[in-house]
C-alpha cells in the first residue's frame, strides 16, 4: 500500500441561498487500495430529487482534477464513510485501462459518489486563453463528456 497526502476542500453551507460559512483546506493522510472493478452495464440513470432539511448545515465534498491514483484512496474513504463525493474529472487524465476503471467505479457508485465533467484537456495550463475562446472551451468540455460517458450535464 502507497501512502499518500491529498488536499481536501470543505464548503460548509446552509441550503437556503447564503454565502458559505466556512471555507477550509485540510491535508489528510490515507491509505492507497485498488478499485473494485465493475462491470460495464450502460445502464441510464435516473436523476434523484434532492430534499433539503432548512435546519441543517450540509458539507459540499469535492475532487478536483482526476482520474489519478490517489483517486482510488478518495473514492475508497468517501464508500466506507457513506460520505456524498463529487468528483470531477478531465478527459486526458483517463487514458490507461486502470483510470478508466476508476471513472466507472465512481459512475456506477451513484448517488453516494457523482462522476463530474471537469474538461478533457483542463485548459492545458492556459485558462485565460481557454475561457476567453468560449467555442473553443465549450468543444472540450463536450469531448470529455463523451469520452468519459458522464450520465448527467
Amino acid at each position: 500500500m502507497i501512502n499518500f497526502f491529498f488536499l481536501v476542500t470543505i464548503i460548509f453551507g446552509s441550503c437556503n441561498n447564503d454565502r458559505p460559512i466556512i471555507n477550509t483546506k485540510k491535508i489528510v493522510k490515507v491509505e492507497q487500495q485498488k478499485a473494485v472493478p465493475q462491470k460495464d452495464t450502460n445502464t441510464l440513470f435516473t436523476p434523484t430529487p434532492i430534499t433539503y432539511d432548512s435546519t441543517k448545515k450540509y458539507i459540499y465534498l469535492t475532487f478536483d482534477d482526476g482520474p489519478q491514483n490517489g483517486t482510488v484512496a478518495c473514492v475508497d474513504l468517501c464508500k466506507k464513510l457513506k460520505m456524498k463525493a463529487t468528483f470531477f474529472m478531465v478527459g486526458q487524465h483517463a487514458s490507461s485501462p486502470h483510470l478508466k476503471q476508476i471513472v466507472k467505479d465512481i459512475k456506477y457508485s451513484y448517488p453516494l459518489l457523482l462522476l463530474a465533467n471537469h474538461s478533457s484537456s483542463h485548459a492545458n495550463g492556459k485558462y485565460k486563453y481557454f475561457y476567453n475562446h468560449e467555442y473553443m472551451a465549450l468543444g472540450d468540455f463536450l469531448k470529455a463528456q463523451e469520452t468519459l460517458a458522464v450520465p448527467y450535464k
